[in-house]
């Protein structure tokens, strides 16, 4: 969804069971509806520009027995991109064998660089 961030700022701070530090950051559109966002500080700089974000809403129940409903900016996850070296080297080792049937080596052609035209001063 494309959401317009009129405010953002740091609205807490704590820790996981397992000791990391979460921050959660508290976006708010023109309407006044707040998002959170966990450990996306970038959202501080980017008051008064639309962001296309994914948001999840959850319904909530306070101690006291009222419900809110809770949204979340949730970040895409990175997928590490993992590769076969041995299929690389292989494309190459192909690229290189065209490469040096596409230019045969001469071998009467002297090494070094060749004679430059004189002028035979007619």
């Amino acid at each position: 969804m494309k959401l317009y961030i009129s405010s953002a700022i740091k609205g807490g701070e704590g820790k996981y069971a397992d000791g990391g530090k979460w921050i959660r950051y508290d976006i708010t559109d023109p309407k006044g509806t707040r998002y959170a966002a966990f450990n996306q500080e970038k959202y501080l700089g980017m008051v008064g520009q639309e962001v296309d974000v994914t948001v999840k809403e959850e319904a909530k129940t306070k101690r006291d027995g009222t419900t809110y409903i809770n949204r979340t900016i949730v970040e895409p996850r990175r997928n590490p991109v993992s590769f076969d070296a041995s299929k690389i080297e292989a494309k190459l080792d192909k690229i290189l064998e065209l490469l040096q049937n596409l230019v045969p080596a001469d071998e009467d052609t002297p090494d070094g660089p060749e004679p430059e035209n004189e002028d035979p001063g007619y």
